[in-house]
């Protein structure tokens, strides 16, 4: 097995904060030394109406779209966790998002 790279919440918090152009530069850095041609990522989809979901949420499909990823809702994985409102873990569905990098 190759390189993978695991980012979950570290993502998601580096998205939230002026960390996150930093962020994925390094990993993406990380991608190419280790000879990759794609960064992808997966994130997780909630409807727009999710308990959690706190009502001034702004997607960041913006920041990703800028930064070349092209988001794939053909290719979804499901993970398996337990949200803070339900009493066991359920499939969560995942969708991923793909850049070609540079050589």
């Amino acid at each position: 097995m190759g390189f993978v790279q695991r980012a979950g919440e570290t993502m998601q918090d580096a998205a939230d904060s002026c960390g996150a152009p930093d962020f994925f530069d390094e990993r993406e850095a990380a991608a190419k030394r280790y000879g990759f041609r794609i960064a992808t990522f997966c994130a997780v989809d909630r409807p727009d109406d999710h308990p959690l979901r706190p009502k001034d949420y702004v997607p960041h499909d913006a920041f990703w779209t800028k930064r070349g990823y092209t988001k794939r809702p053909d290719i979804v994985a499901k993970f398996e966790w337990r949200d803070l409102n339900e009493a066991v873990a359920t499939d969560k569905p995942m969708t991923f998002w793909l850049r070609e990098l540079d050589r």
